[in-house]
C-alpha cells in the first residue's frame, strides 16, 4: 500500500500525463490596465486602478517540465502595481485579478503629482506575467473650471452651481464577478459627474430602467435577481441638470448553479494482469476553462488530476479509483465517479 501511494504522487508531480501544447503556459497572460478611478486629473489621493487580467490563468505546478499537469489560478492570482512605466522598482500596491477586473487595487499617490503605473500579475505558483501597458494618473488640487455657454462666470461641475455639460457614461462591473453561482449579485460601477443614474437589464438601454440610484448607490452595488444558469446583460445611462450620458458600454452576469458530472471513458477491466493502469475522464456538462479534477485510489487523499491519468507499478490486489470535478464557481460533483478494478498475478508459465 505504502509502494502505491508513494508511485500515485511521483506519478502526478513527475510523472505527470502531457496536455497538448498550448494547454500548459509557463506564465499566466499579461493583465491590460484601462484607466482610474476617479478619472486623470483627479482630486483623490487613493485613486482605484482598473483593468482586466485576461481570463483564467493556466500554469504548470512548480517543478513540472512545461507540458505536464495545468491548473488554473483563477481569479485569486495576485496583480502588483508598479509605479513606473516598465514595472521597474518595488510594487507600491498589490490586489487580485478578480480586484483588477471589478472594483478596482487601491493605490496612494503624491499631492499634485502624475503616477505612471504599470502591472505585472503572478498566480499561485509563482509563475509571474510580463509587464503590463502603462497609464498616469495626475492628482490636482482642484478640476479645471468650465464657462457656462450664458456667460455668467465659471462654473465647477462638482459644485452647487449646477453641471454644464452633460456627464460621461457610467462604469459598470459584477460583483461577485461576471459568473459566479449567485442568483443575487450586484451591479456596482462609478458615474462621475452625475447627479441620478438609470440601470438597465439590457445591453443598450433600451426599454424602461429597473433601477434610478444616486452614485453612491452605484458605488455600493445594486442588487438585483437572476434565474439561475442565465445570462443578463446590464447597462445605464449618467444624468445631470445637463443632460443625460450615453448608454454605458454593457455588462455581462452569468449565473452558473449547474454543477459538473464527470464521467469515467477510459479504464482498466475488472480484472487485469497489467501493472499499469489509464484512465479517461470528462465533465459532461461540457468542460470549460477553469474547472480542476480532483482523482484518488482507495482512501488515500485527494490529488489534483488532468486526463488521460496514468498510475503505474500496481501490485496484485483490489482499487477503488475516484475523479472529481470543481468548476471556477466552485460548483462540484454531486458525487465522484468510481470505477473499481483488480490486479491479478500473471499465469504461471509452464516449462515445455
Amino acid at each position: 500500500m505504502a509502494r502505491l501511494l508513494v508511485c500515485f504522487v511521483a506519478m502526478l508531480a513527475s510523472q505527470a500525463v502531457l496536455l497538448p501544447v498550448g494547454q500548459a503556459l509557463a506564465n499566466p497572460p499579461t493583465p491590460v490596465l484601462t484607466g482610474t478611478d476617479p478619472e486623470s486629473p483627479g482630486l483623490s489621493l487613493t485613486p482605484s486602478i482598473h483593468g482586466s487580467s485576461n481570463g483564467i490563468i493556466i500554469s504548470s505546478f512548480p517543478g513540472v517540465r512545461t507540458g505536464a499537469i495545468a491548473f488554473a489560478g483563477g481569479s485569486e492570482s495576485t496583480v502588483s502595481l508598479y509605479a513606473t512605466k516598465n514595472c521597474e522598482g518595488a510594487p507600491f500596491a498589490t490586489g487580485t485579478a478578480n480586484d483588477l477586473d471589478t472594483t478596482g487595487i487601491p493605490v496612494t499617490v503624491g499631492a499634485e503629482t502624475t503616477t505612471w503605473i504599470s502591472a505585472k500579475l503572478e498566480d499561485q505558483f509563482e509563475s509571474v506575467s510580463g509587464c503590463s501597458n502603462s497609464i498616469s494618473y495626475q492628482q490636482v488640487k482642484e478640476l479645471p473650471k468650465k464657462e457656462e455657454p450664458s456667460g455668467g462666470g465659471p462654473v465647477n461641475p462638482g459644485s452647487s452651481g449646477g453641471s454644464t455639460a452633460p456627464p460621461a457614461a457610467p462604469r459598470l462591473h459584477m460583483v461577485p464577478g461576471a459568473v459566479a453561482n449567485d442568483t443575487t449579485p450586484l451591479v456596482a460601477g462609478s458615474a462621475p459627474g452625475a447627479s441620478s443614474v438609470k440601470l438597465f437589464a439590457t445591453p443598450d438601454c433600451a426599454g424602461s430602467p429597473f433601477a434610478k440610484v444616486s452614485p453612491g448607490q452605484l458605488a455600493a452595488g445594486v442588487g438585483v435577481s437572476v434565474t439561475p444558469n442565465d445570462v443578463v446583460l446590464f447597462s445605464a445611462v449618467s444624468v445631470n441638470s445637463a443632460g443625460s450620458s450615453p448608454c454605458s458600454a454593457p455588462v455581462s452576469y452569468t449565473d452558473d448553479s449547474t454543477g459538473p458530472r464527470t464521467r469515467i471513458t477510459m479504464g482498466p477491466a475488472a480484472k487485469t494482469r497489467r501493472r499499469i493502469a489509464i484512465f479517461r475522464f470528462v465533465d459532461t456538462t461540457g468542460s470549460v476553462p477553469g474547472t480542476k479534477y480532483f482523482c484518488r485510489v482507495n482512501k488515500r487523499k485527494w490529488a489534483p488530476c488532468t486526463s488521460p491519468l496514468k498510475i503505474r507499478d500496481l501490485r496484485p490486489r483490489g482499487y477503488l479509483f475516484q475523479v472529481k470535478a470543481v468548476d471556477e464557481v466552485g460548483n462540484q460533483d454531486a458525487k465522484p465517479a468510481t470505477r473499481r478494478f483488480k490486479v491479478v498475478r500473471p499465469k504461471p508459465v509452464l516449462a515445455q
